[in-house]
């Protein structure tokens, strides 16, 4: 199927050609979801790849409102300093639509973490300081899709992540399964089974929970490439003492990937185009970068 934008097919949408149509490029490759885009890709070329945002539900709505960008990688794996996001008026209102507070107002008492199926919104644990009270491991298994994607047995992986923190840790390893999104927004959440279960550490290997744990409060070892790469733990032997970044570090963070995630309309007004190539211009693709735990 053709438009005057190129070729599509059926699963290309509104976010698809909404970038493509603000690029005024007509061949520029752009892909949603990890199952449409595989195999696909001319990685000679730059790509753009849209998938689920990292903060939707922060700002109390129950709504997949943002969608995160990446240019020639499938996670944000970069870092932009305070310095110069601030100095960007869009990009610091940007941040107060997504967390509903402003930069320097920003407190744990007034981050969100999520809104419940019947709209109950929960305050986050506070995450400018490290949780104290964390004994145990928790892995935080990925989807079989993104398994599938990296080429990597999911039973394999697991089974190797295991058998290596024991050999660094005596603590009790735990495994969360990814819920569906009702339950995770709800009766499941994250945040709920980090204070429940004493969680000590996170461990998983491209999930925006890792992001989501550090948010907790709770340090994360990340094994793939993942939006909280800046923010996390790169090894399995970091078990024996997780760094946990200051609060400075995790705000200017959460800066960055708030204005690397956007609404459709920022899709078909320009502004993600250009924030996207403000942002990630320099960005080139490397196989596997931020690859670290395959299994094997």
């Amino acid at each position: 199927m053709k438009s005057k934008f190129g070729q599509y097919g059926p699963m290309e949408d509104e976010y698809v050609l909404g970038l493509r149509k603000s690029s005024d490029m007509p061949n520029l490759q752009v892909w949603r979801g990890m199952a449409q885009s595989k195999g696909k890709i001319d990685y000679s070329k730059d790509f753009y790849y849209i998938d689920t945002g990292y903060f939707n539900g922060f700002d109390g709505t129950k709504h997949k409102n943002w969608h995160r960008i990446t240019k020639n990688n499938y996670q944000t794996l970069g870092h932009y300093g305070r310095d110069i996001l601030s100095n960007d008026e869009y990009c610091m209102k940007k941040f107060r639509k997504v967390f509903t507070v402003s930069y320097d107002e920003m407190r744990p008492e007034k981050v969100l973490s999520g809104v419940a199926a019947k709209g109950r919104i929960w305050k986050a644990k506070p995450w400018t300081k490290r949780y104290e009270g964390g004994e145990n491991i928790l892995i935080i298994e990925p989807s079989l899709k993104v398994f599938e994607h990296y080429g990597i047995n999911s039973k394999e992986w697991l089974k190797q992540v295991n058998e290596e923190l024991l050999e660094y840790t005596d603590r009790k390893v735990i495994f969360r399964s990814k819920p569906n999104r009702q339950e995770r927004m709800s009766t499941n959440t994250l945040d709920d089974q980090l204070r429940r279960d004493e969680i000590f550490c996170t461990v998983t290997f491209a999930s925006v929970a890792g992001l989501h744990s550090v948010m907790a409060g709770v340090p994360s070892i990340v094994l793939g490439p993942s939006a909280s790469d800046y923010l996390s733990n790169k090894k399995i032997s970091d078990i024996i003492n997780p760094i946990f970044p200051d609060e400075d570090k995790i705000k200017n963070h959460l800066l960055y990937l708030a204005n690397c995630q956007f609404n459709i309309e920022e899709i078909h007004n320009g502004k993600a185009w250009h924030y996207i190539n403000e942002l990630q211009g320099e960005n080139k693709y490397e196989a596997n970068k931020g690859l670290v735990f395959t299994g094997e």
